[in-house]
Protein backbone atom coordinates (compact mmCIF):
# COMPACT_ATOMS: atom_id res chain seq x y z
CA UNK A 1 0.00 0.00 0.00
CA UNK A 2 2.83 2.45 0.46
CA UNK A 3 4.86 1.43 -2.50
CA UNK A 4 1.52 2.33 -4.33
CA UNK A 5 1.02 5.63 -2.55
CA UNK A 6 4.10 6.76 -3.43
CA UNK A 7 3.23 7.34 -7.22
CA UNK A 8 -0.78 7.85 -7.56
CA UNK A 9 -2.15 10.82 -7.49
CA UNK A 10 -3.46 11.91 -4.66
CA UNK A 11 -7.51 10.90 -5.13
CA UNK A 12 -5.88 7.42 -5.62
CA UNK A 13 -4.15 7.07 -2.86
CA UNK A 14 -5.47 4.36 0.30
CA UNK A 15 -6.62 6.73 3.25
CA UNK A 16 -6.93 4.66 6.26
CA UNK A 17 -10.38 5.69 8.26
CA UNK A 18 -11.39 5.01 11.87
CA UNK A 19 -14.27 4.95 14.20
CA UNK A 20 -15.72 3.03 17.40
CA UNK A 21 -18.96 1.36 17.82
CA UNK A 22 -19.73 2.33 21.47
CA UNK A 23 -22.87 -0.63 21.46
CA UNK A 24 -19.85 -2.90 21.10
CA UNK A 25 -16.69 -1.34 21.56
CA UNK A 26 -15.55 -2.50 18.18
CA UNK A 27 -12.86 -0.24 16.80
CA UNK A 28 -14.10 0.21 13.05
CA UNK A 29 -10.36 0.16 10.64
CA UNK A 30 -10.93 0.92 6.62
CA UNK A 31 -9.05 1.61 4.38
CA UNK A 32 -9.64 3.01 1.03
CA UNK A 33 -9.32 5.27 -2.07
CA UNK A 34 -11.50 7.80 -2.48
CA UNK A 35 -12.76 6.40 -6.43
CA UNK A 36 -13.60 3.23 -5.10
CA UNK A 37 -17.23 1.64 -4.58
CA UNK A 38 -18.93 1.58 -0.82
CA UNK A 39 -18.65 -1.37 -0.21
CA UNK A 40 -16.31 -4.65 -0.38
CA UNK A 41 -18.28 -8.28 -1.19
CA UNK A 42 -14.66 -10.60 -1.60
CA UNK A 43 -15.42 -14.01 -0.15
CA UNK A 44 -11.61 -14.19 1.10
CA UNK A 45 -9.73 -11.49 2.42
CA UNK A 46 -6.69 -9.33 1.74
CA UNK A 47 -7.79 -9.71 -2.04
CA UNK A 48 -8.53 -6.14 -2.27
CA UNK A 49 -6.64 -3.61 -0.34
CA UNK A 50 -9.61 -1.44 0.43
CA UNK A 51 -11.11 -3.35 3.50
CA UNK A 52 -12.66 -2.68 6.68
CA UNK A 53 -11.60 -4.40 9.76
CA UNK A 54 -12.93 -4.29 13.44
CA UNK A 55 -10.57 -4.48 16.64
CA UNK A 56 -10.99 -5.12 19.91
CA UNK A 57 -9.06 -2.14 21.64
CA UNK A 58 -9.08 -3.51 24.78
CA UNK A 59 -7.62 -7.12 23.79
CA UNK A 60 -5.89 -5.84 21.03
CA UNK A 61 -7.35 -8.81 19.17
CA UNK A 62 -9.09 -8.79 15.73
CA UNK A 63 -13.03 -9.67 15.38
CA UNK A 64 -14.05 -9.74 11.80
CA UNK A 65 -14.08 -8.12 8.63
CA UNK A 66 -16.99 -5.99 7.82
CA UNK A 67 -18.03 -5.06 4.01
CA UNK A 68 -18.88 -1.22 4.45
CA UNK A 69 -15.47 1.10 3.01
CA UNK A 70 -17.18 4.31 4.71
CA UNK A 71 -15.01 7.35 3.87
CA UNK A 72 -15.22 8.97 7.38
CA UNK A 73 -16.70 7.67 10.59
CA UNK A 74 -18.62 10.24 13.80
CA UNK A 75 -18.07 9.82 17.54
CA UNK A 76 -22.00 10.65 17.43
CA UNK A 77 -24.35 9.00 19.58
CA UNK A 78 -28.30 9.30 18.26
CA UNK A 79 -31.39 7.55 20.12
CA UNK A 80 -33.89 6.19 18.06
CA UNK A 81 -36.32 3.49 17.92
CA UNK A 82 -33.87 0.79 17.02
CA UNK A 83 -30.55 2.49 19.07
CA UNK A 84 -27.92 4.02 17.40
CA UNK A 85 -24.50 2.28 17.56
CA UNK A 86 -22.43 4.43 15.14
CA UNK A 87 -22.96 7.16 12.41
CA UNK A 88 -20.50 6.97 9.28
CA UNK A 89 -20.52 9.10 6.04
CA UNK A 90 -19.94 7.96 2.38
CA UNK A 91 -20.34 11.03 -0.24
CA UNK A 92 -20.63 13.39 2.40
CA UNK A 93 -24.26 11.80 3.58
CA UNK A 94 -24.49 10.38 7.04
CA UNK A 95 -25.50 6.72 7.69
CA UNK A 96 -26.81 5.17 10.75
CA UNK A 97 -25.47 1.58 12.16
CA UNK A 98 -27.85 1.22 14.16
CA UNK A 99 -27.87 -1.48 17.39
CA UNK A 100 -30.97 -3.63 16.20
CA UNK A 101 -31.35 -3.29 12.41
CA UNK A 102 -34.09 -3.81 10.27
CA UNK A 103 -31.77 -5.42 7.80
CA UNK A 104 -28.83 -7.35 8.41
CA UNK A 105 -25.64 -7.06 6.03
CA UNK A 106 -26.91 -4.21 3.80
CA UNK A 107 -25.03 -0.87 4.13
CA UNK A 108 -25.16 2.30 1.97
CA UNK A 109 -28.62 0.69 0.44
CA UNK A 110 -26.20 -2.27 -1.38
CA UNK A 111 -26.98 -6.16 0.63
CA UNK A 112 -23.45 -8.17 0.64
CA UNK A 113 -22.87 -11.83 1.73
CA UNK A 114 -21.75 -13.69 4.90
CA UNK A 115 -18.57 -15.43 4.85
CA UNK A 116 -17.35 -17.80 7.15
CA UNK A 117 -13.88 -19.10 7.16
CA UNK A 118 -13.27 -22.57 8.63
CA UNK A 119 -9.78 -24.01 8.98
CA UNK A 120 -10.25 -27.77 9.43
CA UNK A 121 -6.59 -29.52 10.84
CA UNK A 122 -5.11 -31.85 13.00
CA UNK A 123 -4.79 -29.79 16.47
CA UNK A 124 -0.85 -31.14 16.59
CA UNK A 125 -0.11 -29.93 12.88
CA UNK A 126 1.77 -32.79 11.67
CA UNK A 127 -0.66 -35.13 10.50
CA UNK A 128 -2.46 -35.15 7.06
CA UNK A 129 -6.34 -34.79 7.09
CA UNK A 130 -9.03 -36.48 4.77
CA UNK A 131 -12.51 -34.25 5.41
CA UNK A 132 -15.11 -36.69 4.68
CA UNK A 133 -18.16 -34.12 5.43
CA UNK A 134 -19.11 -31.51 6.93
CA UNK A 135 -22.53 -30.53 8.67
CA UNK A 136 -23.70 -27.24 9.72
CA UNK A 137 -26.52 -26.12 12.64
CA UNK A 138 -28.68 -23.26 11.50
CA UNK A 139 -32.09 -22.66 10.27
CA UNK A 140 -31.02 -20.81 7.03
CA UNK A 141 -28.82 -23.00 4.52
CA UNK A 142 -24.67 -22.16 3.86
CA UNK A 143 -22.93 -23.65 1.09
CA UNK A 144 -19.24 -23.84 0.94
CA UNK A 145 -18.18 -21.56 -1.39
CA UNK A 146 -14.17 -22.30 -2.06
CA UNK A 147 -12.40 -25.36 -0.71
CA UNK A 148 -8.78 -25.50 -0.23
CA UNK A 149 -5.43 -27.47 1.24
CA UNK A 150 -1.78 -26.93 1.26
CA UNK A 151 -1.67 -28.41 -2.39
CA UNK A 152 -2.03 -24.82 -4.37
CA UNK A 153 -3.36 -26.28 -7.35
CA UNK A 154 -6.44 -28.11 -5.46
CA UNK A 155 -9.56 -26.16 -5.92
CA UNK A 156 -12.82 -27.48 -4.61
CA UNK A 157 -16.05 -26.21 -3.50
CA UNK A 158 -20.09 -28.01 -2.31
CA UNK A 159 -22.46 -25.87 -3.99
CA UNK A 160 -26.16 -25.41 -2.55
CA UNK A 161 -28.04 -28.35 -4.25
CA UNK A 162 -25.60 -31.08 -2.62
CA UNK A 163 -26.73 -29.76 0.84
CA UNK A 164 -29.23 -32.14 2.58
CA UNK A 165 -31.08 -30.48 5.49
CA UNK A 166 -32.64 -32.30 8.89
CA UNK A 167 -34.37 -30.30 11.28
CA UNK A 168 -31.93 -27.16 11.59
CA UNK A 169 -28.90 -28.99 10.52
CA UNK A 170 -27.48 -29.26 6.73
CA UNK A 171 -24.88 -31.72 5.61
CA UNK A 172 -22.65 -32.21 2.82
CA UNK A 173 -19.80 -34.81 1.57
CA UNK A 174 -16.76 -32.86 0.41
CA UNK A 175 -16.24 -32.85 -3.18
CA UNK A 176 -13.18 -33.22 -5.69
CA UNK A 177 -10.97 -31.08 -7.21
CA UNK A 178 -12.34 -29.04 -10.64
CA UNK A 179 -9.10 -29.50 -11.87
CA UNK A 180 -8.33 -33.19 -11.77
CA UNK A 181 -10.30 -35.20 -14.80
CA UNK A 182 -13.49 -36.41 -12.65
CA UNK A 183 -13.70 -32.78 -11.87
CA UNK A 184 -15.86 -31.42 -8.92
CA UNK A 185 -18.28 -34.95 -8.86
CA UNK A 186 -15.26 -36.83 -9.73
CA UNK A 187 -17.72 -38.53 -12.54
CA UNK A 188 -14.69 -40.02 -14.82
CA UNK A 189 -15.41 -43.48 -15.91
CA UNK A 190 -11.54 -44.43 -15.90
CA UNK A 191 -10.43 -42.01 -13.06
CA UNK A 192 -11.23 -41.03 -9.66
CA UNK A 193 -12.11 -37.76 -8.85
CA UNK A 194 -9.08 -36.44 -6.34
CA UNK A 195 -10.47 -35.90 -2.62
CA UNK A 196 -9.47 -33.15 -0.31
CA UNK A 197 -5.94 -33.98 1.46
CA UNK A 198 -3.52 -32.25 3.02
CA UNK A 199 -2.13 -30.96 6.31
CA UNK A 200 -4.83 -28.17 6.37
CA UNK A 201 -8.04 -27.86 4.55
CA UNK A 202 -9.53 -24.15 4.51
CA UNK A 203 -13.24 -23.47 4.00
CA UNK A 204 -15.27 -20.52 2.68
CA UNK A 205 -18.54 -20.56 3.80
CA UNK A 206 -21.28 -18.54 2.39
CA UNK A 207 -24.83 -18.04 3.99
CA UNK A 208 -26.98 -19.19 0.93
CA UNK A 209 -27.94 -16.37 -1.31
CA UNK A 210 -29.20 -18.31 -4.45
CA UNK A 211 -32.59 -18.19 -6.26
CA UNK A 212 -34.60 -21.63 -5.31
CA UNK A 213 -30.54 -23.14 -5.17
CA UNK A 214 -29.61 -22.37 -8.98
CA UNK A 215 -25.94 -21.52 -8.10
CA UNK A 216 -24.76 -18.14 -9.22
CA UNK A 217 -27.86 -16.43 -9.06
CA UNK A 218 -28.68 -14.03 -5.75
CA UNK A 219 -31.70 -12.94 -4.06
CA UNK A 220 -31.30 -9.89 -1.86
CA UNK A 221 -33.56 -10.70 0.41
CA UNK A 222 -31.66 -13.88 1.96
CA UNK A 223 -28.71 -12.16 2.11
CA UNK A 224 -30.30 -9.33 4.43
CA UNK A 225 -32.26 -11.69 6.42
CA UNK A 226 -31.28 -12.40 10.54
CA UNK A 227 -30.03 -15.82 10.85
CA UNK A 228 -27.62 -17.69 13.68
CA UNK A 229 -25.18 -20.18 12.83
CA UNK A 230 -24.14 -22.05 15.71
CA UNK A 231 -22.16 -25.05 15.17
CA UNK A 232 -19.68 -26.33 12.47
CA UNK A 233 -18.64 -30.03 12.49
CA UNK A 234 -16.57 -31.84 10.16
CA UNK A 235 -15.70 -35.54 9.78
CA UNK A 236 -12.43 -36.76 8.95
CA UNK A 237 -9.79 -38.98 9.19
CA UNK A 238 -6.20 -39.03 9.56
CA UNK A 239 -2.49 -40.12 8.03
CA UNK A 240 0.39 -40.31 9.51
CA UNK A 241 3.56 -39.78 7.43
CA UNK A 242 6.20 -42.49 7.68
CA UNK A 243 10.02 -41.91 7.81
CA UNK A 244 11.51 -38.24 9.63
CA UNK A 245 9.92 -34.99 9.60
CA UNK A 246 12.68 -33.31 9.12
CA UNK A 247 16.48 -33.59 8.45
CA UNK A 248 19.47 -35.70 10.75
Amino acid sequence: MENYNRTAADIDKYRFVTGMNFHTGAMQLTAKKLTQTSGNNEIEPFINMSSTILIDPVAEELLTFASYLQEGYSNIVLNNSNGCAFVSFLSALPYIHPVIPIKYNEFNGVAYDSIVGVSIHHETGDKEINPMAMEIQCETMWFAKSVKVDDATFESEIPPIRWTKKMDKWNSEFLCDKNSRGGLYGNSASVAGKKPRGYFCAVTLCRDNTNSNIYNSTNDVKKVAFDELDLVISKSSFAEQSGFTGNV
